[in-house]
């Protein structure tokens, strides 16, 4: 091993390098690696352009599948060359046949301005008139007088002298209205009209994602490989996610019933019956019930273990201080459909239950989703299939794989000990791989939340420890120098200040799980955060104010998500007074907006603007920086409105070197090199 220390200051347009010789003390290389700052607005330019791309692409893929379509039908000739005024002719085919010419300009002319496929409300108006709803709402009031679209451009044509512009939009399925009557009029086979209309249609799923094998693209599921191989990736299975415990099994659904029932296997495990715990004849003769009647509750359980609810301890409690147990929701949702279709049988398959719910987690389209299942039972009826693919109260992953929760449930069937302490007791845990184990090169985390800045700090960081590495061979040690900012007399005031505060909460997290028999000490920190922000929201969710149930905190890690109220992608704020405690629901709804964002386009499904902004305003809890984040109204994806949230150079510098600090950390423990990382 070699005695050489390499520093390294990370900024966010260089990266400064020194190479010590310890043996020496004098310096081997040093220099600095300049580059231009990543912004907000580079990605935005870069995502407007190659959405443009991409439009440009699929147009001209619709058009060459139309001509050779047309070939097919004996319609498109090769001398075709395209006519002048499409509109008039789109509008004569209302009336009349058109010959080979004027058919194939008028149906080619469609298909390359086909429209937009946007839902809107007649009349509805989003407070722009420039909007893309607010155009096809006036259209739309145009069109009932009018009837066609052809007939209204070819009027405003006349009028205006143009048709260029957003007022030129109209809706898809206006242009297939005027296409079906066009074709109502000429000399085409049924087939060859359905294939038109598709084609005009025709609209690639969101799940699809982008690229095609015509056209892949590293970002979507056709790509070329290394080799020049065309390959195809599941994108699902690539945002899905990895086994805590199994890093090359994928997460299983947490509605399915191997996921619910672990759950309740885990309830079960840490019940007591005076002392006791329960049998493995208990535990299934409870799921045999649990088959049957689709649920339990506490008494229920009580009941059929012939004792009396006073007995039995160790369940979880809501605020309510009432009894839970695990309930069935997936499993429940598919009993009421296979009860209907008079399948019940089927119910005591889970492995199917199981492999139903990956579906209706993997894929939203339903006709994808009916052929799968349908592949699953081929004596699946079509009412039954398309009920099954209708459901969409299924979502979400678990933190664990199908393998992991089978195996963990066949020891809680046959043991008295809770999933954890399995893990613990079989060393579970020493399975996992590190993720940069085996890589020659350090890489970036790619998973990692980081501003632009960041990302490109860290990468060229990289560049410069890879290349010296390289020239080299492996270090000693490598010193970060991370960002330090001076403060004021006023700042080390407001730190005291929030110090003694944070100290004041943990005391009272301590003595809330010391009265609901819980010990601190047990209590991972997590779940503590959980318990300091249900205090300060008052027992409420965040967003739309649920009653949030403190034994659920405290017992189930899933039960609720904390959220960080401007997203970490903009604010770069990890802090407490960016996180917020929510539901689950709560926490999709909002997604990537603020909360006040979220409300006004309507995204809760609970909850009012006017409710919640006077939750915050009387919550004596949430103090300066917190209600400001909670009461922020402006656009977070304007640059100018992000730059509010940080001192950009000197957050964004701190921010990267701890990323990097982080992965070179865990690079060089995963590959078991004992180059040593400082700050």
């Amino acid at each position: 091993m070699s005695r050489l220390v390499l520093g390294i200051d990370i900024g966010v347009t260089s990266i400064g390098y020194g190479l010590i010789d310890l043996e020496t003390g004098n310096f081997v290389d040093y220099g600095v690696r300049l580059f231009k700052e990543a912004t907000a607005k580079n990605n935005e330019d870069r995502r407007n352009k190659r959405g443009s791309r991409r439009l440009i692409s699929r147009r001209k893929n619709r058009l060459e599948d139309m001509r050779n379509l047309l070939k097919r039908l004996g319609v498109f000739s090769d001398d075709y060359k395209d006519l002048n005024n499409p509109y008039e002719i789109r509008c004569r085919g209302l009336e009349e046949k058109l010959n080979n010419q004027e058919l194939t300009c008028a149906l080619m002319h469609i298909v390359k301005h086909r429209g937009s496929s946007l839902e809107v409300a007649e009349g509805e108006n989003n407070g722009n008139e420039k909007g893309t709803k607010v155009i096809l709402s006036q259209n739309s009031l145009e069109l009932k007088i009018d009837e066609y679209v052809c007939k209204v451009q070819l009027k405003r044509l006349k009028e205006q002298g143009t048709l260029r512009g957003i007022k030129n939009n109209f809706k898809t399925k206006d242009y297939i209205k005027e296409a079906e009557k066009l074709l109502s009029n000429q000399s085409i086979d049924e087939d060859g009209k359905k294939a038109i209309i598709s084609l005009i249609e025709r609209r690639r799923h969101f799940s699809e994602g982008p690229g095609s094998k015509k056209s892949p693209t590293l970002y979507g599921r056709f790509f070329y490989d290394e080799y020049g191989q065309l390959q195809e990736i599941d994108l699902i299975k690539k945002m899905r996610g990895k086994c805590s415990l199994y890093p090359d099994e994928y997460r299983a659904p947490k509605q399915s019933f191997s996921a619910e029932l672990f759950n309740f296997l885990n309830d079960l495990n840490n019940l007591s019956i005076e002392g006791e715990k329960l049998t493995e004849k208990d535990k299934q003769n409870l799921i045999n019930i649990i088959l049957k009647k689709g649920n339990i509750t506490v008494k229920g359980l009580a009941k059929e273990l012939g004792v009396s609810l006073e007995k039995i301890s160790g369940y979880r409690i809501n605020t309510k201080r009432q009894p839970l147990l695990t309930e069935f929701k997936g499993y429940k949702v598919l009993k009421k459909i296979f009860d209907k279709a008079g399948k019940s049988e089927l119910l005591m398959e889970t492995m199917l239950l199981d492999d139903i719910i990956s579906i209706l987690v993997e894929t939203k389209i339903i006709e994808e989703r009916i052929e799968r299942i349908r592949n699953l039972n081929s004596n699946f009826s079509n009412e039954l299939l398309d009920d099954l693919a209708n459901i969409t109260t299924i979502s979400g992953y678990h933190s664990l794989s199908f393998k992991a929760i089978r195996e963990l449930n066949e020891e809680m069937l046959k043991t008295s000990m809770n999933q954890m302490q399995i893990i613990h007791q079989n060393k579970l845990y020493h399975q996992k791989i590190g993720k940069y184990k085996g890589r020659k090169n350090i890489e970036c985390d790619e998973n990692a939340i980081l501003s632009p800045v960041a990302k490109r700090a860290q990468r060229e960081a990289f560049k410069v420890i890879n290349k010296i590495r390289k020239e080299y061979g492996e270090l000693d040690s490598i010193v970060i120098e991370m960002t330090r900012a001076k403060n004021s007399k006023e700042e080390k005031d407001n730190i005291k200040n929030r110090q003694k505060r944070f100290e004041q909460e943990n005391k009272e997290v301590d003595k809330l799980l010391l009265e609901a028999n819980y010990d601190p000490d047990k209590i991972n920190a997590k779940t503590k955060t959980k318990i300091r922000l249900y205090m300060q929201q008052n027992g409420k969710s965040a967003y739309c104010q649920n009653n949030l149930e403190l034994p659920l905190i405290i017992r189930d890690p899933n039960a609720y998500e904390i959220d960080h109220i401007i997203p970490l992608s903009i604010s770069l704020d990890d802090s407490l007074a960016n996180k917020v405690l929510v539901t689950h629901l709560e926490n999709q709804e909002k997604g990537n907006s603020t909360p006040v964002e979220a409300f006004l386009k309507a995204k809760f499904s609970k909850g009012s603007l006017e409710k919640y902004r006077a939750y915050v305003y009387t919550n004596n809890q949430f103090y300066g920086k917190k209600k400001d984040y909670l009461l922020y109204d402006k656009d977070i994806t304007k640059y100018s409105n992000a730059k509010e949230f940080i001192n950009r150079n000197l957050v964004d510098t701190s921010y990267a070197c701890r990323v990097v600090l982080n992965t070179l950390t865990d690079y060089f423990r995963d590959n078991e090199i004992p180059t040593k990382v400082h700050t």
